[in-house]
This record gives structure tokens, C-alpha cells and sequence, in this order.
């Protein structure tokens, strides 16, 4: 099971506009599925991802990533289940995870003390941020992308989670939101940004 099972009986206080996630391991050869069964407030579901847990192996684990947005203050709440593929009418429920959603600037600003490997909370971009979006991302055509908020991670460098609107540059233009993730290694590496991943966004 992930960390936060260990976590889900404590009281979450985040603001207006955070992502964050919640994981669970799922495994095909014993047909463990997970599932999101409860979702009440102000918070969306953006995304569902599957990943293969490294390294990767016969009847290894995955890693099930469930992306969320808060929307409204209040009070709020998720829950999940799981069960198995050889008997899906016999579902096992986890405990409620509720959510405290505040306003922004009902918070004291919690992003001057990051911790190496966590995730901040989305704020609004900086000069820096713009100019690190731009460089990486302003080459790319097809699409037009539109930086709305940012989160970082502090590993062996810097990971950016922007989320974006996206515009198709077509005749019948599409409008729909992403997770555009770059990483900008250690100023001593003298390597420049580089986009990882690009996530377009469901459930809006």
C-alpha cells in the first residue's frame, strides 16, 4: 500500500487551487484494482495515470496516480477502494481522507520552506518561472501553451509542474488544460531546461 494510507486519518489543509495526488499500488497478477469511490467539496478529479513500478518484472507492482484540483474552499473529502479481479463484487473501502480547502491568503505562505523531494503548493508564476517556461516551451508549435499557476520539487535540480491552458493552432481550434512538467538541472551542470512530460487534464 502507498504512504498515504498512513496518512489517511489526519486532517489535509490546503489552498484554492493546489494539485496534489494520492497513489496506490495495484498488482495484474493478483488482480488488486483501485478505485475512487467518494468525492464531495470543492475538489475535482483532473487525471488517473497508471505507471509500472521500477524495475520492472513479472507480476511487479503498479503505481495508480490520482490527480486532483481544489476549486472551492470548504470542506471536502475523498475516498477510495479496492478489490480484486476474481471476486470485483467483494469491494474493501478505505476511511474517508478529508480535505480542509482554504483561500489563499487565509494561509501563511508555506512555499519559503521547501523540503528537498516535496512537492510545493501551486502559486502564481514569477519572472523566473515565465522565463524558464518560455525558453523550454516557446519553440513548440501545433499547440499554444498558457502557464496559469506552478509548483516545484528540489531534487538533483528543479522540477516545474505548470499547469497550462492549451490551444490547438488549428482552424477548428481545441481548448483544454495540462500538467506541462520540466525539469532545470544544477546551475553547476551548465545544461539547459528541458520538458519531461506533458499531461493533458480530464474530468474538467
Amino acid at each position: 500500500m502507498s504512504d498515504q494510507l498512513s496518512n489517511q486519518n489526519h486532517q489535509h489543509s490546503i489552498c484554492v487551487g493546489d494539485i496534489f495526488e494520492q497513489k496506490r499500488e495495484e498488482c495484474a497478477s493478483t488482480g488488486l484494482n483501485y478505485a475512487l469511490c467518494r468525492i464531495t467539496g470543492g475538489i475535482i478529479l483532473l487525471n488517473i495515470h497508471t505507471e509500472p513500478e521500477e524495475p520492472v518484472r513479472p507480476g511487479s507492482k503498479s503505481i495508480k496516480t490520482f490527480v486532483f484540483r481544489c476549486m472551492a474552499e470548504g470542506e471536502s473529502s475523498i475516498q477510495f477502494c479496492f478489490f480484486h479481479a476474481s471476486k470485483p463484487d467483494v469491494i474493501i473501502y478505505e476511511d474517508v481522507l478529508p480535505i480542509d480547502i482554504q483561500k489563499i491568503d487565509a494561509i501563511e505562505e508555506k512555499n519559503s520552506g521547501v523540503k528537498y523531494g516535496g512537492w510545493t503548493n501551486s502559486r502564481e508564476l514569477t519572472d523566473d518561472d515565465l522565463a524558464i517556461f518560455t525558453k523550454v516551451m516557446g519553440h513548440l508549435i501545433g499547440v499554444k501553451y498558457t502557464p496559469l499557476r506552478v509548483a516545484t520539487q528540489v531534487v538533483a535540480g528543479t522540477n516545474y509542474r505548470f499547469l497550462c491552458e492549451a490551444q490547438t493552432v488549428t482552424h477548428l481550434s481545441c481548448e483544454y488544460h495540462v500538467l506541462v512538467y520540466i525539469f532545470k538541472p544544477l546551475p553547476g551542470t551548465k545544461e539547459d531546461p528541458y520538458c519531461t512530460n506533458i499531461v493533458r487534464l480530464i474530468g474538467q
